[in-house]
């Protein structure tokens, strides 16, 4: 049976950096909500333009909405055998949803992994990174993307106050869903902090 591996963590936890290293050593197909968001926003799509604006405002776009895009990138993406889901499900009712697509596609929720990192941390590393505007490859520094040679950026939302406001709403939505996991029996926390690859081998052992 096909396997769906759900990665958490706050925004800043390194989910993207370590997706990144899955997809390219064990065989993982990723799906990141916030890519697919960021490109209908870069192609202007009326998607897109919705995001932007719930984006913005701090906000946070609607479950239906959000599951909607997740079932259509699965079928586009020709439903992989292991497939990474990162930035969802952000809410129970996303959860459920997200069960009714996994058994309508063949497949099965496997691992729920929380990659925990403290609230100050997540603050020192968001308001110091550069993102790459085209695949969103992310550096503590400015300069260039080694992917591609755009222009690292500094996100508009990476400024301390709207970093707090996020995590407070992350906070919100995200211990009813950490707590509907662990009552399902496959939730998993993983330390965030360390270098790349030691938290790297840590996921690794805890997708298992």
């Amino acid at each position: 049976m096909k396997k769906m591996y759900i990665l958490f963590g706050p925004p800043g936890s390194g989910k993207g950096t370590q997706a990144s290293l899955l997809v390219k050593n064990d065989g993982f197909a990723w799906l990141s909500t916030g890519e697919v968001f960021r490109r209908n926003i870069r192609e202007g799509t009326p998607l897109g333009k919705q995001v932007e604006a719930i984006v913005k405002s701090g906000g946070l776009v609607s479950d239906e909405l959000v599951m909607e895009i997740v079932k259509d990138e699965i079928a586009k993406m020709g439903y992989p055998e292991k497939l990474l889901l990162d930035g969802v499900p952000r809410t129970v009712k996303q959860a459920e949803i997200l069960d009714d697509i996994a058994k309508e596609f063949g497949y099965e929720v496997y691992k729920f992994v929380e990659i925990v990192v403290p609230e100050e941390e997540v603050i020192r590393r968001l308001t110091n990174r550069y993102v790459c505007p085209i695949c969103g490859y992310v550096s503590n520094k400015p300069g260039k993307c080694p992917n591609d040679g755009a222009t690292l950026e500094k996100r508009a939302d990476d400024n301390e106050e709207t970093v707090r406001r996020r995590l407070e709403e992350y906070h919100k939505y995200a211990d009813p869903v950490i707590n509907w996991y662990k009552k399902k029996g496959i939730y998993v926390a993983v330390d965030g902090v360390g270098s790349i690859e030691e938290v790297y081998k840590r996921l690794k052992e805890a997708l298992e």
